[in-house]
């Protein structure tokens, strides 16, 4: 069969599906006309004290991106400023999943951060950087 133009099918699992509280988890299945191998684009809102949002990421989404990054494109999309910053610098989710899989395992996931930023040898004098600019320009 052959696609004359590109289709999108766009789903949105959220509060009351899959996931309750404040993980929603976006899928996007796009088919074109001779591409070898389109990716499913895979986005994760999440809380970093979000029990749903640990036990998705712990129990589920580490290891289907282990045995499927061939064929997700993965966006992590957290609420909070540490591991967003860890995103910007760092943009490819092999590195930086781990980071967010080191985190949730803690019992204090943010208290965690450094420790697991350090065991992924991420530049922590840059991340701090930009972690206090951006609570420097956060209305509380």
């Amino acid at each position: 069969m052959r696609f004359r133009r590109a289709s999108t099918f766009k789903a949105k699992i959220s509060d009351n599906f899959l996931f309750p509280a404040h993980t929603a988890l976006n899928l996007h299945f796009t088919a074109h006309a001779c591409v070898q191998d389109p990716k499913v684009v895979v986005e994760v809102f999440y809380e970093t004290y979000c029990p749903d949002s640990r036990s998705f990421i712990l129990d589920q989404l580490n290891s289907t991106y282990a045995e499927l990054s061939n064929i997700i494109t993965l966006q992590l999309v957290p609420y909070g400023k540490a591991v967003s910053c860890v995103i910007e610098y760092y943009p490819d989710p092999k590195e930086h999943l781990p980071l967010v899989v080191c985190m949730f395992a803690s019992r204090n996931p943010n208290g965690a951060y450094e420790s697991c930023a350090t065991k992924q040898e991420f530049d922590l004098v840059n991340l701090q950087k930009c972690v206090s600019a951006r609570k420097a320009t956060t209305c509380n």
